[in-house]
């Protein structure tokens, strides 16, 4: 299986896995699932334009901000959200906020999430 395959395929896990908590009304874990989905998605997005796997967040944060802006600044905004799962306690608007964004960094990337 290729690099892409395996993406997309951690990608349609990671959306069903986040919907499910979401619907269950688990946000910390639907928003820490959304925000791995996020990853995913870029992340097919950078492999697609440059052939590499980031390493960690701050090289697909340094790449997304000058090959694909308009989905770095989502992504930015998506990430001190997660961080708040470490030690708070998450509620639905955020998890929504989140869940909305990631739905649109899909859209963004024309990557189709509901495998």
């Amino acid at each position: 299986m290729g690099i892409e395959q395996t993406l997309a395929d951690n990608a349609g896990r990671y959306y069903k896995w986040a919907e499910d908590a979401f619907t269950e009304g688990d946000y910390n874990v639907s928003i820490t699932l959304h925000f791995k989905l996020a990853a995913e998605v870029c992340d097919l997005l950078l492999f697609s334009k440059t052939r590499r796997i980031t390493s960690n967040h701050t090289e697909r944060f340094r790449l997304l901000e000058k090959l694909f802006p308009d989905v770095y600044l989502l992504l930015d905004t998506l990430f001190s959200i997660y961080q708040k799962t470490y030690t708070a306690k998450m509620n639905l608007n955020e998890a929504e906020a989140v869940r909305k964004n990631v739905l649109e960094i899909a859209r963004l990337a024309k990557v189709d999430i509901n495998i």
